[in-house]
């Protein structure tokens, strides 16, 4: 996951060229300015990116508020981790 992580921050969330960077490297992607050229590459990011309504670049959502977890639940349906606090 972090791997994917640096990846979304370094092509600035392009959802497309992470799927190219993490299937043929990215080194071939900068080489490329883009989607490298290769068979398997374009297939995959075809196979793997799902259609989208719109051509804006895909946002990044915001971090969730830090958790406090507990390590001893009381039964399953107690949640394992609760907010600590709400934001403003």
């Amino acid at each position: 996951m972090a791997y994917l992580r640096w990846l979304l921050n370094y092509y600035r969330g392009d959802v497309s060229l992470v799927l190219a960077a993490y299937n043929a490297g990215e080194g071939a992607v900068d080489r490329y300015n883009g989607v490298p050229p290769y068979a398997e590459t374009l297939a995959y990011v075809q196979r793997i990116r799902p259609p989208t309504r719109s051509t804006s670049t895909p946002t990044i959502p915001a971090p969730r508020p830090a958790a406090r977890c507990s390590r001893k639940r009381e039964n399953r349906r107690t949640p394992r981790c609760r907010p600590t606090s709400r934001p403003p």
